[in-house]
């Protein structure tokens, strides 16, 4: 799935809230060459699901979040907003080498990171380039409770 059809199908965030965590994702997680970009997979439509599943006040926490990163690199001298920025410009950004973050920044970042590599290592397809093949799981168990004569 990309990131075209995730916009089609979102429940509890805008597209333009579906790219400002994909650019934080890919940034936070870097997950190329090896894996795919956050935008080929189902991340943001798993973020999307959290969403929708959250408490009201979580999800308006969340969403002032993100908008709060798309300008955060203006308020602190940049040129551009955070998706506008290149790929490491980005990771910098989120992660500067050797400079300490005030602590709540640092808490809505490593939040950020959780929650990215949660829908992102979700995903079906990186889960099985990692390894974890979740069908092959549930195969392997419904074949063990027929034969063991278990519902």
């Amino acid at each position: 799935m990309n990131a075209h059809d995730d916009r089609a199908r979102l429940l509890a965030i805008t597209p333009r809230e579906a790219s400002i965590f994909a650019c934080a994702a890919d940034a936070l997680l870097a997950p190329e060459p090896d894996l795919p970009p956050v935008r080929e997979t189902a991340a943001a439509a798993g973020f999307d699901q959290w969403m929708a599943a959250s408490p009201v006040a979580n999800r308006l926490a969340v969403r002032g979040g993100l908008y709060f990163l798309e300008i955060a690199p203006r308020l602190s001298g940049r040129r551009k907003r955070f998706r506008r920025l290149a790929p490491a410009e980005r990771r910098d950004f989120l992660s500067p080498p050797g400079r300490r973050r005030p602590a709540w920044q640092a808490a809505m970042i490593d939040t950020l990171r959780m929650l990215s590599a949660a829908v992102y290592y979700g995903d079906d397809d990186v889960a099985r380039r990692l390894g974890y093949d979740a069908d092959a799981r549930l195969e392997r168990g419904r074949a063990l409770r027929a034969s063991e004569g278990r519902p």
